[in-house]
Parts: C-alpha cells; structure tokens; sequence
C-alpha cells in the first residue's frame, strides 16, 4: 500500500488509479456572483454580438449610399460639361480641364475663355476688359 497522501493509489489488481487533481493543483474556489454573471451573461453577450453585426452593417449600407450619391452627382456633372470626366487631367481639382487658372498672357491685356457645355451652351469669358 502507497503513502497516504502521495496522490497515486493502486487497485487490487496493482494498476494505477487516476491521480488526485485535488493534491497536484489545490482547491479551486469560485466567486459565486462572477459565475452566476458568467453563466448567465452568454444572452447578453450574443444579444451585443447581434447589435454590433446590425451597426456594421448599417454602416457599411450608409457609405455604399454616400458613394452611390456621389457617383450620380459626377455622372450628370459629365454629362452636363461640368467636368471633363472623372479626372479632368490638369490635377488641380476644379473640374475646368484649364491648369491652374493662371498662366502667360499674350500682351494685349485681355483674356478670353470660351467653354462649352453639354448642353449645347457657349459661354465666352472676356478678363482685363
């Protein structure tokens, strides 16, 4: 027969019984409330999980809305002659196709910019009248 309290034990027939968990890592001792919350805190937990997915999603619905509002926008912008198309290729971000609005002058004091639109609309723009 083993020492008692050695955490092993032999059955009859002189194989090994299950080691005592109890002597190798101690007692365990619970908090009674944090196991009840716990236990009980699995609906509440799902119930957020559900929550957040739903906001997530309502988000991601809201920028697709935003984006799709703003591509309508630059499509009849287009097709009015407003811009020359997605990237009016001067850089500057106005949408005039022009550079950078300044530039050389040819001498005589006047400027002269003419733009036509989808529309069929001319418009002449005479500067330094």
């Amino acid at each position: 027969r083993p020492k008692s309290g050695s955490g092993t034990a032999k059955n009859r027939t002189g194989n090994m019984k299950h080691k005592s968990t109890t002597l190798a890592f101690g007692e365990a001792t619970f908090d009674d409330a944090k196991r009840k919350e716990w236990v009980t805190g699995y609906h509440k937990r799902k119930t957020q999980r559900r929550k957040k997915a739903a906001k997530d999603i309502e988000d991601r619905a809201r920028r697709e809305r935003i984006a799709a509002r703003k591509e309508r926008r630059d499509a009849e912008k287009i097709a009015l002659g407003l811009i020359d198309g997605p990237g009016d290729g001067d850089g500057d971000g106005d949408g005039d196709g022009g550079g950078d609005g300044g530039g050389a002058d040819d001498g005589g004091g006047e400027k002269e910019k003419e733009t036509t639109y989808g529309s069929g609309v001319t418009v002449t723009v005479m500067e330094g009248f």
